[in-house]
């Protein structure tokens, strides 16, 4: 019984990798949708203008690199089943410090946006 509760680190650690492999994905497809869903608002109302798409769209892109570079990194991991537990714990712990200081990330990108309206 005492050994039914002892847990494998490479299993828990393998299962971080899915986790944050997951998250990134999920994170990548929601900012893509952000921007086509721009793209198609945007150039169907004669209204608005071109640059605006580019100002809305250069958050939601500098999220697309860097959540996609981590998803990477996640496959990697989990095709040569390497799972340090530094390196799995930086990759989770980057994913959970975006979300904690999403609106800061914000703020900062749009601060440094270079389609200035």
């Amino acid at each position: 019984m005492n050994n039914y509760f002892q847990s494998n680190p490479k299993v828990i650690l393998r299962n971080l990798t899915w986790l944050s492999l997951f998250i990134s994905a999920l994170v990548v497809i929601s900012n893509l949708w952000n921007i086509v869903s721009n793209a198609i608002s945007m150039f169907q109302n004669p209204l608005i203008p071109r640059q605006l798409f580019y100002y809305a769209s250069f958050v939601p892109f500098i999220v697309i690199v860097f959540f996609t570079i981590i998803a990477v990194v996640c496959i990697l991991f989990l095709r040569r089943q390497e799972y340090n537990l530094q390196k799995v714990t930086v990759l989770f712990g980057l994913i959970i410090l975006f979300f904690i200081f999403s609106s800061n990330i914000h703020d900062f990108l749009m601060h440094i946006n270079p389609f200035q309206l």
